[in-house]
This record gives structure tokens, C-alpha cells and sequence, in this order.
């Protein structure tokens, strides 16, 4: 054996030993467990959507549209730029239409602009009977430590007159 290898092989060994014997209390170290937040599989937002007080007209009264459902939002595993969209609408449209929506940062009601352009989200088709429903990826970029909500437009979405109804989505650890 070449006095090289011969001078290397106890300390690759002793290398090999070390990493595998037990400290002093008898208990191996192991690598710290990822939370729930560092989880990329298991960060789901969730939220129901508020019927919104809305005028009519100028000096005219208000009115409530009355709009339910639900939204989900699940940041894909192994990719933290995007997630999946689950949302189902119950509205007061009665022919076929497409809605805008978007994502923003803060509560429903905050002054913010939407994570994306409002061309970037899928439209939610509504069919005759005033029901939609959306499932689709989102090339959204969302962390555990901000705050979202979900707003549906009647038009574009370029006035925020134009809110439809919005859903506040909570990071829900239950899963």
C-alpha cells in the first residue's frame, strides 16, 4: 500500500466512527424536523367570500351583492413561485359570463395592488345559473408570514369600485 493510503486510512476511519457513534447520552442527533411554514406541500390559504356593501349610483342607495363561496390557495410542492387555485362562486350573474380576480397582499378592503397583473389569473367562468368554479396554477409567489385576500371583479378590475366580493385567506394549519 502506498504510504499515502496507509497514513489516510485511520483517519477515514476514525471520520466514518465519529459519525456514527451515539453522544454521551445515548441519543443519536438527527437533522432538525422542517416546520409546518418551511413545508412546501403543506402551506394552503384558505377563505369564504363576504357579501360587499356596494352604491348604486352616485347619491343613490346601497345595495348587498349577495355572492358566497369558498377559495383555496396551495403553494405547490417543490416550487415556491406558484400555486394551485381551488375557488367555487354562487352569484346573482344569470347568463354566462367570465370574472376577473386576483390575489393581494392585507385584508379584505386594504388600498393594494394585486400580486400579478389582473391578466395573469385565470378568468372563473359563470354559467347560466350563476355557479362557477376555477382550478388552476398561479405563478404566485406567496410566504407564510404575509397576509392575503382574494378579490372578484364585476368588469376588469381596475377600479376597486369594481370588488364583487372578496375572501380573507388565513394560512390553515390543520392540514
Amino acid at each position: 500500500m502506498p504510504p499515502n493510503l496507509i497514513l489516510m486510512a485511520p483517519l477515514a476511519l476514525a471520520t466514518v466512527v465519529a459519525c456514527s457513534s451515539t453522544p454521551p447520552g445515548g441519543v443519536a442527533a438527527s437533522a432538525p424536523t422542517p416546520s409546518r411554514a418551511d413545508n412546501a406541500q403543506s402551506l394552503r390559504w384558505t377563505g369564504a367570500f363576504q357579501q360587499i356593501q356596494q352604491q348604486t349610483g352616485n347619491l343613490g342607495p346601497r345595495s348587498t351583492n349577495k355572492v358566497y363561496g369558498n377559495v383555496a390557495l396551495t403553494r405547490l410542492s417543490g416550487n415556491p413561485n406558484s400555486a394551485h387555485v381551488r375557488m367555487e362562486l354562487s352569484t346573482t350573474v344569470r347568463d354566462s359570463h367570465q370574472l376577473h380576480w386576483a390575489v393581494l397582499d392585507g385584508p379584505c378592503g386594504s388600498n393594494t395592488l394585486p400580486l400579478l397583473a389582473i391578466e395573469q389569473f385565470p378568468q372563473i367562468n359563470i354559467s347560466n345559473n350563476g355557479r362557477g368554479q376555477l382550478d388552476a396554477d398561479v405563478p404566485l409567489a406567496l410566504t407564510s408570514t404575509n397576509a392575503y385576500h382574494v378579490d372578484v371583479y364585476w368588469t376588469t378590475g381596475r377600479d376597486p369600485s369594481d370588488v364583487m366580493t372578496c375572501a380573507n385567506v388565513r394560512l390553515d394549519n390543520s392540514r
